[in-house]
């Protein structure tokens, strides 16, 4: 097994097949443009079937198959008339091998866990470095990625607006109602966040300021998009967790910690529990080396629950972190719809869930209620909740975001969505700027001293859990001495796991992606994803200008 730091893999050419592709009603040029994302090119429109030919990487058949907007996809194959002798079908090509046949039952649990993730992630990394990799001040830039991007739709002009004054209003509205204002800046706090990626541009362009990790989503085969934002997910979080301008005067909560971007999902913002696994593995096994010191880990998406968080393979990789000092911050979930549950992993009780709250744009913090759509659990409510609406941050100009909610963009540089995504991303900086000015404190007590500076909403504990976060007065509380949880730990079921990795080499895993709940959109693309989704809700609309704007 290859050790997952400093190195780089090398591999040849992807082998480009023939298939036929059936597409859903409407969606033909989508999926055109995300076979040439993929590295294929189209052929023959096949009207008959309401789709085309096409000769793609064969690593990538398994991603085009779980496309919201494909159909069928099937691998064209020599035919004879009346042959004697059957052709037979080429096998499916997979991004990742699958796992041994057998579980090995004569080593620890987690050493085997840890060594099958690895190599799934060195598979899944393909030219990626799985080096931290620090991005230089105008290393990344936004032309390059549009030209990256194939097939581009043409942006619709913003209208015509102070943009950096609306962006930086809708900060300084979010640090008032989260007790933010003045104090520590994060400084010395690496922020590691699972998402699109992000692109190093405006905020996020500052000396130090962004750190790249491995790309473990389908971009990392296009050399043109690998590690970058093509989707425009990962950077919007990234700006409000700690974006910092001179120029525009922009600032997010923590302008003074570093992101570490750990890409899991590419143009169509789609991945899997598996590549969030790596994700997380990575995040483990590098938080303190290569000049890296990673206290705060955001998670903005969220899963549908198929069994008890104790048996989740997810629950269990995000509680190894958390045991060892990362606080790990996950999004609750948009569900306020009647299921009273959380997502995975915000429905392990160990981590820091965050609900989203409502400021009704006022500076009043009194005026805060939890926003309508964020998840409800009687039995295991969010922790805390944070403001998640009409949350202002970067724009990434010709994202796949961008050119489907263009009455999302503020100006010329910013774009704003409502979401529990956004109140994660707003909780991990306060965290970064809590462990600035007390870095003696566990995750435990992170916790416990944002529940308990918390300032009660008029609703029901299911849905604002503790309250309002206030850093302020969660900087003015002395840390507790026993904020050890009493809760059941998340075990390593290796044939959960298994199982997961096995259907992610066979092109069956369900895809996280976006949906009614998604990244942070109601339904970023569109698109359901079988329920697995980022934890958003909506980015266009009355939501985003008119009367409910901001």
């Amino acid at each position: 097994m290859l050790s997952l730091v400093g190195v780089e893999m090398a591999h040849a050419a992807p082998e480009r097949v023939r298939v036929v592709v059936g597409v859903e009603p409407g969606k033909a040029r989508a999926v055109e443009r995300l076979v040439r994302r993929l590295g294929g090119d189209v052929g023959e429109r096949l009207p008959i079937v309401d789709g085309f030919t096409a000769r793609v990487p064969a690593a990538s058949i398994a991603r085009l198959r779980r496309s919201g907007s494909v159909r069928t996809v099937a691998r064209d194959v020599a035919l004879t008339l009346s042959t004697a002798t059957p052709v037979e079908e080429q096998p499916a090509a997979h991004a990742i091998d699958p796992p041994p046949d057998e579980i090995p039952t004569d080593e620890p649990a987690d050493e085997v866990a840890r060594d099958v993730i690895a190599d799934a992630a060195d598979d899944a990394a393909a030219d990626s470095s799985l080096a931290p990799d620090p991005v230089a001040s105008g290393e990344d830039s936004v032309g390059a990625l549009q030209d990256a991007v194939a097939d581009p739709v043409a942006p619709v002009e913003p209208a015509p607006d102070d943009g950096p004054a609306r962006a930086r209003a809708s900060m300084d509205l979010i640090r008032a109602a989260a007790g933010a204002h003045g104090g520590p800046t994060g400084a010395g706090v690496d922020v590691a966040l699972i998402d699109s990626g992000v692109l190093g541009v405006a905020a996020l362009d500052g000396p130090g300021k962004l750190v790249r990790g491995p790309d473990f989503s389908e971009d990392a085969y296009d050399a043109d998009l690998r590690g970058l934002d093509a989707f425009g997910h990962g950077s919007h979080m990234a700006g409000v967790i700690a974006g910092d301008d001179a120029e525009t005067g922009y600032q997010g909560i923590a302008p003074g910690a570093r992101l570490v971007s750990v890409k899991v999902a590419g143009a169509d913002g789609v991945t899997s529990l598996v590549r969030v696994l790596m994700a997380l593995d990575w995040v483990r096994r590098n938080r303190n080396s290569n000049g890296l010191h990673i206290r705060v880990l955001n998670l903005s998406f969220g899963v549908d629950a198929r069994r008890s968080y104790v048996h989740e393979p997810l629950a269990y990789a995000a509680e190894q972190l958390w045991n060892r000092g990362v606080t790990v911050v996950a999004a609750a979930g948009n569900k306020a719809d009647g299921t009273g549950s959380l997502d995975l992993p915000a429905a392990d009780p160990f981590l820091l869930a965050v609900g989203a709250s409502d400021t009704q744009r006022t500076e009043d913090a009194g005026d805060a209620t939890v926003a309508d759509f964020s998840s409800r659990d009687a039995v295991r409510p969010p922790d805390v909740v944070a403001p998640g609406t009409g949350v202002i941050s970067l724009r990434v100009p010709g994202s796949t975001l961008d050119e489907e909610f263009p009455a999302a963009r503020i100006g010329d540089q910013f774009f704003r969505g409502n979401g529990t995504s956004q109140a994660a991303a707003v909780v991990s900086g306060l965290v970064a700027r809590l462990l600035q000015a007390r870095p003696e404190l566990t995750p435990d007590q992170v916790k416990a001293l944002l529940k308990a500076s918390a300032v009660e909403l008029p609703a029901d504990v299911s849905a604002g859990g503790a309250g309002r976060v206030d850093l302020a007065r969660a900087l003015e509380l002395p840390a507790p001495a026993a904020a050890a949880q009493p809760f059941e730990p998340a075990l390593l079921d290796l044939r959960a796991l298994w199982a997961d990795l096995t259907a992610e080499a066979a092109g069956t895993a369900p895809a996280v992606g976006t949906g009614e709940n998604g990244w942070t959109g109601r339904s970023w693309s569109g698109r359901s994803w079988s329920g697995r989704s980022w934890s958003g809700r909506s980015w266009s609309g009355n939501d985003w200008s008119g009367e409910n704007g901001s």
